[in-house]
């Protein structure tokens, strides 16, 4: 009689397999009876996540122009990139918005503007204005005219 050895890795190897069948069956199952639980539940539409309101010129106003003008701002222009802004009339209660190009603002009358510029190198003459304040950079600052109050931006 010859009796033959068996290897101790094979009888390992075949005792587990059932064991990971089993735990991949089982996840496969929960997985499934969960998908299935959830997917019959409706949950009812709201705007709870959706807030609308509009934003005004005073919602905008930054501190240095809300702190020196005696008035609220009623309306915003902006100005295109290089572009002019020139009203025909005054312009009065105005929150100003330059891009970061060289633009050109002029008027000729109004008063409590906020002008806002970019970092570009912006033409500012305000004339016969009262009460404007003007938020720029040094470029813009160093030829401005009329701004009665100047805050340099970075």
């Amino acid at each position: 009689m010859s009796r033959r050895r068996r290897r101790s890795g094979q009888n390992r190897s075949l005792g587990r397999l059932p064991l990971v069948v089993l735990l991949v069956l089982a996840g496969g199952l929960g997985f499934a009876v969960s998908s299935a639980y959830t997917a019959g539940n409706s949950v009812p539409s709201t705007n709870i996540g959706q807030y609308t309101h509009t934003i005004d010129a005073t919602a905008l106003e930054p501190a240095a122009c809300s702190s020196v003008l005696p008035s609220a701002l009623t309306t915003i222009v902006t100005v295109a990139t290089g572009g002019s802004y020139q009203p025909a009339g005054s312009m009065s209660n105005t929150l100003l918005l330059a891009s970061s190009g060289a633009e050109t603002i002029k008027t000729s009358a109004g008063s409590n503007n906020c002008v806002i510029t970019g970092a570009g190198s912006d033409s500012i003459n305000l004339k016969a204005v009262t009460n404007q304040v003007c938020i720029a950079s040094a470029a813009a600052l160093s030829s401005e005219k009329g701004c009665t109050t100047t805050v340099q931006r970075p």
